[in-house]
């Protein structure tokens, strides 16, 4: 990977769009001088390169606020609005773990303080620029970019620093990046722990009381649930009883209906033929008329008989005899005289009874002979007649008597049969009258069981009991003992707010996601604690094998730097005081204000910093401030080789690192450019001859009269192909 073009516009004195490009490598890197006289805006370049790559501080960028990088105006132009840098970088080897050839990397900042960063035209934050860099092993706080000044500050620098340029060349930097993003996660966790800790015990007593409420809640639910089944079958059987009880009582009545109306209506039939009956002509009438024609039958019968008998005994009687028909004659009219003032059926039966009794004794004993006298058969034919008269009309009688006696007897046969109706009426009707009282008791009692079902039930039996009924598991009375004792222990819980149940299952579900979210992140805290133990001992081996390296290196760059002499690299251990130190964030430097590392002290075993031991031949000095200026820079520049050799960058700005060099050690220094340049992109700001020497490409950089820095470029290739021989 390596840079192929800058593009700078309205960054610091670059008011108009500069262009910097660099042709791709042959054998080796080519080497990009950046020449100009002093205040032209050189190192503005340098400053463009290191603010692109994050750099945050001004002090680095030589300013004071962040709106110095935007050009402020001169007098022909006017200030701009924004400044803006573009690095274009080739990743056809992938260097850079992004999925792209090429990769440009822009920044952005307007004067109204919004800033923006931006990769291959997508913005991205600054995190992200930062990690992807130091994967890359580039960034604004690595050995990338040396501005003026830098080479004495690599030696003048803490301990600490030097160890970070160590961290960044062993390529902990990433590390470094995860350990204290996983530090800030970690810190960032503890306190939501803490929070959630916090909130958990602020609610905790609220929940155990709720959840007391809760299960007092589901106690008085099951209760209510044992109890409405107890109550179903309870009531249920109580139900079904007195549907039954009514329903027969109802169907008794109904079965007596038919029977009471049939004897309604033969009775009422009955009336009918009684009254038709009663209608009928008295028979007593018709047999007094019959009576009277008998009896006058019977006088007449008489006189004929009286005077046949005169007749007859006027030729056969005898004194006896006469005296007898005398009495006979007295009684017959006695008899006659009684019949006459008869008024009843019976007085006139009793004296044909005498009348038939009284004519026996007339008849004689024995009859004598005589003479017939032919005034006797006349009346003898007559009184057949009569008798036959008389004969016919008592039969008639008779017959009209029996007919009598038979419409007596139908109509007592008919009365006692209504009165045998009337009985079984009455009957019929105390049995329908009390079947309707129980009607109306197993009415009343139904009615009185669906009040209380409705009180027991909320609700009308018709719904609340609709569908099959259970059948009781215990006898009524039990099921009665246990509804009342279900009720008495759902009044001793009380009545508890229904809101209650909505307030729990708040509650719980906040307490439980707390509870989760503290367990959560009590793993968390305990990976991320894994996490950085792993990655400090990645880190910690990295940094152990890198320094052995950058350590030989540097001795050997130093040696050949200064033609013999001794270096060395060496570990500082950590001090009481320093730890101090370290623990109250003193000391550190602004090149650790960005990434604060709590933990990152004990790296290397326990290494503090790295501290610089160089004797130059002939020299015994021990501390690097004793040295002379071109001195610091040789060994500056052997400690930069030597971590450019054990790790190269992809490209390395070195601004006016030459600068306290002689002519032969500036030889020396380009020398060994020339040797790191088959695996590093250099560009270098310079006013030494010996270093333009070996460039490849020059850019000039002027400034004119309006204030803005102007870059013209040049190629030696084409340099040489346009200069006419000597």
């Amino acid at each position: 990977m390596y840079l192929t073009k800058l593009e700078i516009h309205g960054f610091k004195s670059f008011a108009n769009k500069a262009t910097l490009t660099v042709a791709p490598p042959k054998s080796s890197f080519p080497i990009t001088a950046i020449v100009g006289p002093n205040g032209s805006g050189k190192s503005n370049v340098v400053d463009a390169m290191r603010w692109v790559l994050g750099e945050q501080s001004m002090k680095h960028l030589r300013g004071k606020k962040s709106e110095d990088v935007i050009f402020s105006g001169s007098e022909t132009k006017s200030r701009l609005g924004y400044a803006e840098v573009a690095m274009t970088l080739d990743n056809t080897d992938r260097s850079m773990p992004v999925d792209f050839p090429e990769v440009v990397i822009a920044r952005r900042y307007y004067r109204d303080g919004e800033s923006e960063y931006l990769l291959n035209n997508r913005q991205v934050r600054l995190a992200d620029i930062t990690m992807l860099l130091a994967q890359s092993h580039m960034g604004q706080r690595s050995y990338s970019v040396i501005g003026q000044g830098m080479v004495d500050h690599l030696l003048m620098a803490t301990p600490r620093e030097r160890k970070e340029m160590i961290d960044e060349a062993a390529g902990v930097r990433p590390y470094e990046l995860k350990c204290n993003d996983a530090l800030n996660r970690m810190a960032t966790t503890r306190e939501n722990l803490l929070q959630g800790q916090t909130v958990l015990n602020e609610i905790e007593p609220r929940m155990r009381t709720l959840t007391r409420m809760v299960k007092r809640l589901e106690r008085r639910a099951e209760l209510e649930r044992t109890l409405n089944e107890c109550i179903r079958e309870y009531y249920g059987a109580l139900w079904k009883e007195s549907v039954a009880v009514l329903a027969k009582a109802k169907q008794r009545v109904e079965e007596l209906e038919p029977q009471l109306a049939s004897v309604l209506h033969k009775r009422s039939s009955m009336d009918a033929q009684l009254k038709t009956m009663e209608k009928e002509a008295p028979v007593s009438s018709q047999v007094i008329e019959l009576q009277k024609s008998i009896d006058g039958y019977q006088q007449t019968r008489e006189k004929l008989k009286e005077q046949l008998w005169r007749i007859k005994a006027q030729h056969q009687a005898s004194p006896v005899q006469a005296a007898t028909m005398a009495m006979v004659e007295q009684e017959l009219a006695t008899l006659i005289t009684t019949y006459e003032q008869a008024t009843t059926l019976e007085q006139f039966h009793q004296c044909i009874h005498d009348l038939r009794k009284l004519l026996k004794r007339l008849k004689p004993a024995t009859p004598a002979p005589a003479t017939p006298s032919p005034e006797i058969t006349p009346l003898e034919g007559q009184l057949t007649a009569i008798e036959q008269q008389i004969t016919n009309a008592r039969t008639q009688m008779q017959t009209i008597e029996q007919q009598d006696h038979d419409s007596r007897q139908a109509l007592f046969r008919l009365q006692r049969e209504l009165r045998e109706l009337d009985g079984q009426r009455e009957r019929l009707s105390r049995t329908k009258q009390d079947f309707a009282i129980e009607e109306a008791r197993a009415e009343a009692h139904h009615e009185d069981l669906v009040r209380e079902i409705r009180g027991a039930m909320n609700g009308e039996p018709s719904v609340v009991l609709a569908g099959p009924l259970p059948a009781p598991r215990k006898p009524l009375n039990e099921l009665q003992s246990d509804i009342r004792r279900l009720q008495h222990e759902i009044e001793l819980i009380g009545g508890i707010d229904p809101e209650i149940q909505q307030e729990y299952e708040t509650t719980k579900e906040r307490f439980e996601f707390l509870t989760k979210q503290t367990e959560d992140l009590t793993k968390a805290l305990a990976e991320l604690e894994q996490v950085i133990e792993n990655l400090d001992k990645t880190m910690q081996h990295q940094f152990n094998n890198a320094f052995g390296l950058i350590s030989k290196e540097f001795s050997k760059y130093f040696t050949e730097l200064f033609g013999g002499g001794k270096a060395e690299l060496v570990l500082l251990e950590p001090e009481p005081e320093i730890e101090k130190e370290i623990e109250s964030g003193e000391g550190q430097g602004e090149a650790s204000a960005e990434f604060p590392r709590p933990r990152g002290e004990g790296r290397g075993e326990g290494v503090v910093g790295i501290d610089i031991s160089a004797s130059p031949p002939g020299k015994r000095l021990k501390s690097v401030a004793l040295l002379s200026g071109g001195e610091k820079a040789l060994t500056a520049i052997a400690l930069l080789c030597a971590i450019l050799s054990f790790h190269p960058s992809p490209f390395v700005v070195l601004d006016e690192v030459d600068a306290a060099l002689d002519e032969a050690n500036s030889l020396r220094y380009a020398n060994i450019l020339k040797q790191l340049a088959q695996k590093t992109q250099f560009f270098v700001v310079t006013h030494n001859r010996t270093t333009m020497h070996i460039a490849h490409t020059f850019y000039g950089v002027t400034m004119g009269a309006d204030g803005i820095s102007q870059v013209l470029s040049l190629k030696m290739e084409e340099a040489e192909e346009t200069t006419p021989a000597a």
